[in-house]
C-alpha cells in the first residue's frame, strides 16, 4: 500500500515500475558555474529595528529579535483515494496500435517513420520487433493521433510567435 500525499506517483511513476535501462556512468556532473569558493555572506537587515547585522548572527544584537522560520506547507482537507495502477501494455496491444498507425500512415500518405513516431507518443519507446501489418484504427487511436497533431500545431505556432 502506498500513501502518496504529494502526487509523486503521478509525476514520477509507480515505485514498482521498471527502472530505466540507461545507467549513470559515474562521471561527476559539471554545472554552469565554475566557482567552487563560497562567497562571504553580506550583512542582513533586522526585521524589527532595521539594524544591519552580520549574516552569521541569528539574533539581533540591538533589539534581541530572533526570526523564526516560516512554514510554507499548505494543507488541504480531503480524502485519500486508491490509485489504480496502469498495467504495462503487452506485445499484442503494442502490435495492434502500431498496425493501426501504419494504416493511418498509408491512408493519409504520411512519410515513412510517421507511425513509429506516433507509436513513441503512446508507449515512450520505439516499435522494435513488430510486424509491418496495417489494421483498421479504433476511435481511441484516431483521437490520440488528433491530439498529437493539435499539440504539434500549438508548439509550432508558439515557436513562430517567439521568433
Amino acid at each position: 500500500m502506498l500513501l502518496d500525499h504529494s502526487g509523486s506517483t503521478a509525476r514520477l511513476g509507480h515505485p514498482c515500475d521498471d527502472l530505466p535501462l540507461a545507467l549513470d556512468d559515474g562521471k561527476p556532473r559539471t554545472s554552469g558555474s565554475k566557482s567552487t569558493e563560497r562567497r562571504e555572506s553580506l550583512p542582513t537587515k533586522c526585521a524589527k529595528c532595521s539594524l544591519m547585522k552580520p549574516a552569521k548572527i541569528h539574533k539581533c544584537p540591538a533589539c534581541g529579535f530572533a526570526p523564526e522560520r516560516q512554514n510554507e506547507v499548505q494543507t488541504i482537507a480531503g480524502k485519500l483515494v486508491k490509485q489504480v495502477r496502469k498495467k504495462p501494455a503487452t506485445k499484442d496491444v503494442k502490435q495492434l496500435v502500431y498496425s493501426q498507425l501504419l494504416f493511418l500512415q498509408q491512408r493519409r500518405g504520411y512519410r515513412q517513420g510517421w507511425a513509429a513516431n506516433q507509436y513513441r507518443t503512446f508507449f515512450d519507446v520505439w516499435p522494435k520487433g513488430l510486424a509491418e501489418v496495417a489494421a483498421t484504427p479504433t476511435q481511441e487511436v484516431i483521437n490520440k493521433v488528433r491530439a498529437n497533431a493539435i499539440a504539434f500545431a500549438k508548439r509550432k505556432e508558439a515557436g513562430n510567435a517567439a521568433a
